[in-house]
């Protein structure tokens, strides 16, 4: 391998910081510490996974994020990155979920809402209520986490 081509195998990771960068300071300039603010960015957290922008989802998620689905996984960021890349190449429709429920108290948001998630095993979609922590900082809204039960009728 040639010195020049040794470089520029050396340097391709460092030229895609500026476009996840970019990405992340779009975010600061649309995102404001409002509910709206945070519906929105549900919204377009349920886009990435579902197209597989991982891009935007480094920028939403936390580092130390979990999801704690209703079956008691628990599954960290790169796992739900690593599902939402999966998606690129078969990018799944976006289904138009419920508005959730936003409370704001200071810098932290808990957005909460009810969805049907489709089961394969049961003829019918199971109705999970989702729970997810955001902390406004640095001009953007970052999630801290997720927890999700499944509803069942009594």
């Amino acid at each position: 391998m040639t010195i020049k081509r040794l470089w520029a195998f050396a340097l391709f990771p460092f030229l895609l910081i500026p476009a996840a960068a970019q990405n992340c300071d779009q975010l600061r300039k649309d995102f404001k510490p409002d509910a709206e603010s945070v519906r929105r960015a549900e919204r377009e957290w349920s886009k990435a996974f579902l197209t597989g922008d991982t891009d935007y989802l480094e920028c939403l998620l936390e580092p130390d994020y979990e999801s704690v689905w209703y079956t008691g996984q628990v599954r960290s960021r790169q796992e739900i990155i690593d599902k939402a890349r999966a998606h690129r190449a078969n990018p799944i429709p976006v289904p138009s979920f419920p508005m959730p429920t936003i409370q704001i108290h200071g810098n932290t948001a808990i957005s909460r809402s009810d969805i049907d998630i489709p089961d394969p095993a049961k003829k019918e979609p199971r109705k999970v209520r989702f729970l997810d922590i955001f902390s406004y900082y640095d001009r953007r809204w970052h999630v801290l986490y997720t927890q999700d039960v499944e509803l069942k009728s009594q």
